[in-house]
């Protein structure tokens, strides 16, 4: 099974976005079902983003939550008897394949619930032991009902529950914007984490970049932003002790174009009429095939 944290240093990368528009291309990468589920569980408890884009904000209000399984445990994580469909946790996951233009029961999600928190002081900070158990627990659960994937929608940060989702996965598909202070903050983000976060495949997947050369102080962008990045990783990621992969980067194009649709309406472009999409947006499309795909290989090696 192939676990996939989708990360960010700081908000604003349009990490959550980016998620739900390469989960088309994994369902097919993966070959995922309703008997082999891809399950999504958004960790970002602070803001849910990622369930307000699958539009499932009410629907948590009186279900499962991530927030929920960490006070009371995993429902049914020790019976194995019961069909996936009848198992106490996967039958009150939300059905979200819909969204995706698949089977519905192919892809679930666990939500986060918005004003819940996790931490003993009321905060998302100070997750226990116990706490990262529970997610173990899923873990188990998803691979002992052979799964496809399990997907975390990671917080941005130092927060525990992206410590957590980084910590329990095999690819973490790491979304930054082109600027120094993703940059740096990734880097030293990586470093000191290096203890709990180690030989990961890290896919360095830059997002919403102009394709508008642009001089700045007597330099061309993007590409002396492209050649920043990728010297900065190159030269110090060998030291956190995970692996770095410039692919969506040094290919036919530099990471995710901005896609001016975005800026007003976050879509799942695969669902839209391909005749009528935009340049840029035939541009991301390609982009999240091609991530797809490394999730998959890179995936094979902890799958």
């Amino acid at each position: 099974m192939h676990k996939i944290s989708f990360f960010s240093y700081k908000g604003g990368s349009g990490r959550s976005s980016t998620l739900i528009n390469i989960v088309p291309f994994l369902i097919k990468e993966l070959k995922a079902d309703c008997n082999h589920p891809i399950i999504l569980l958004d960790m970002d408890i602070d803001s849910t983003g990622l369930t307000y884009l699958l539009h499932q904000g009410d629907k948590v209000r009186t279900g499962l939550s991530i927030q929920k399984i960490m006070v009371d445990g995993v429902p049914g994580g020790n019976n194995f008897q019961r069909k996936l469909e009848e198992h106490q946790f996967f039958s009150n996951l939300l059905k979200v394949g819909s969204e995706f233009h698949c089977e519905d029961g192919a892809v679930l999600l666990l939500p986060a619930e918005a004003g819940v928190s996790v931490g003993k002081d009321g905060t998302n900070k100070n997750m226990t032991n116990r706490d990262s158990g529970h997610i173990e627990k899923i873990i188990d659960v998803c691979e002992r009902y052979d799964c496809a994937a399990i997907v975390f929608d990671s917080s941005a940060g130092d927060q525990d529950t992206a410590n957590v989702s980084n910590g329990k996965a095999d690819v973490i598909v790491c979304c930054m914007r082109p600027t120094i202070q993703f940059q740096e903050g990734t880097l030293d983000y990586f470093k000191r984490m290096s203890r709990i976060i180690r030989n990961r495949d890290v896919i360095l997947l830059p997002n919403a970049v102009s394709r508008t050369n642009t001089n700045v102080d007597g330099k061309v962008y993007p590409i002396t932003a492209k050649n920043r990045i990728i010297d900065a990783f190159d030269n110090n990621f060998p030291e956190t002790g995970n692996t770095i992969h410039f692919d969506a980067m040094t290919g036919s194009h530099f990471g995710i174009p901005l896609v001016r649709r975005f800026l007003w309406q976050e879509s799942i472009l695969a669902n839209l009429d391909a005749d009528a999409l935009a340049e840029d947006e035939k541009e991301a499309i390609e982009m999240y095939q091609q991530v797809a795909s490394m999730i998959y290989k890179y995936g094979q090696n902890g799958g």
